[in-house]
């Protein structure tokens, strides 16, 4: 998994998420205690990652191993937008409404992830531990790569 339950809860408001979850909890809302409440809401959340990186390797496994992307930062944003969004979903997700932003980070997360997988953008190491070799230049993060340009004012006659 390329985040935790911790990092979920920290990175959205418990409040929302239990306003979100309240009709997916197995007791009824009220007459659970706040302990055995957060229990529940903490195993949907676990659910939602481990999902979230079932998707995240469906995309990724075939160029970058599982240990490389457990020490992405990117990988990690990723995987908690797209587990907020499917903890959002279980809902009832109205993309209209509140919830657009989430929707909004979901779909740039698997636009993300299609450009890795086609290798449109490459992932290097967030820090040099991974191969015990210095990463050339120092990059860190995302590199992206593009076509070279095909039309300009000369080769066109200053159209």
């Amino acid at each position: 998994m390329y985040c935790t339950v911790e990092e979920i809860i920290k990175s959205s408001k418990l409040e929302f998420l239990e306003m979100a979850l309240s009709d997916n909890l197995k007791n009824s809302y009220e007459e659970i205690d706040e302990d055995t409440k957060l229990l529940e809401i903490k195993n949907i959340i676990a659910g939602a990652i481990e999902d979230a990186s079932a998707e995240i390797n469906g995309y990724l496994l075939k160029k970058y191993t599982i240990n490389f992307l457990k020490k992405n930062k990117a990988i990690n944003k990723f995987c908690k937008d797209i587990a907020l969004y499917n903890i959002l979903s279980i809902s009832g997700n109205d993309e209209d409404g509140r919830e657009n932003n989430y929707y909004l980070r979901y779909k740039n997360a698997i636009k993300f992830l299609e450009n890795v997988a086609k290798g449109t953008i490459d992932i290097t190491p967030d820090d040099d531990t991974e191969t015990g070799v210095e990463i050339e230049n120092k990059r860190i993060g995302i590199k992206i790569k593009s076509s070279k340009k095909l039309f300009s004012r000369q080769s066109l006659g200053g159209m």
